[in-house]
């Protein structure tokens, strides 16, 4: 077991950058920000793997893919790729990895993880939101922690803990890594609803 965790922490750390100065450096589970997601998962796989969220704005879809072949560290990703692209090029990326009933587990990966990117990026803005209640759950019992790096590109990587109560399952706990580019960053915050 505890060489398991060994390989799940380096490879989460697996999120590379040579020299930690652009997003599209970084990767997850081989993919980055930029490239077509073409690369790894036919267009097939794609179309039957878009998810319906309720944007206002469809210059942006977003794709979930669970245990697949592309994925070898993380449980699941998700990415979003701009409508307008015919490769499919990915605006934003995110891996996900289960931490069913351990927040307090998922928090200190968060913490590491975190503290790597600190490394990174020692000079760059850092927001952590601190444990929040998710507003979607009425019963008040499902929380979340983000903490994100905002880098002067504009691009952002977050790393986020969420913990669902029982009444909003099948949302899974999870630690989720995620990096967007400047546009996307832009599309979702003033854009998308």
């Amino acid at each position: 077991m505890k060489k398991l965790l060994v390989i799940v922490v380096l490879g989460l750390f697996l999120i590379n950058s040579s020299q930690a100065d652009d997003i599209r450096d970084f990767e997850i589970d081989g993919m980055s920000i930029g490239d077509s997601a073409l690369k790894f998962f036919t267009k097939s796989e794609i179309e039957k793997n878009i998810q319906n969220y309720p944007y206002n704005s469809k210059t942006m879809k977003a794709v979930w893919i669970r245990n697949n072949d592309q994925t070898k560290i993380y449980n699941g990703i998700q990415f979003h790729y701009n409508t307008s692209d015919r490769n499919f090029k990915i605006e934003s990326l995110s891996g996900v990895l289960w931490f069913i009933d351990e927040f307090s587990g998922c928090k200190k990966k968060q913490k590491e993880i975190v503290s790597e990117f600190k490394e990174m990026f020692p000079n760059e803005d850092i927001i952590d939101t601190g444990l929040r209640n998710y507003k979607s759950d009425p019963s008040n019992k499902s929380k979340y922690i983000n903490i994100g790096f905002r880098l002067k590109s504009g691009d952002t990587l977050t790393v986020s803990c969420s913990d669902w109560s029982e009444s909003m399952k099948p949302n899974a706990d999870n630690l989720r890594v995620t990096i967007n580019s400047a546009i996307f960053d832009n599309w979702i915050n003033f854009k998308a609803y």
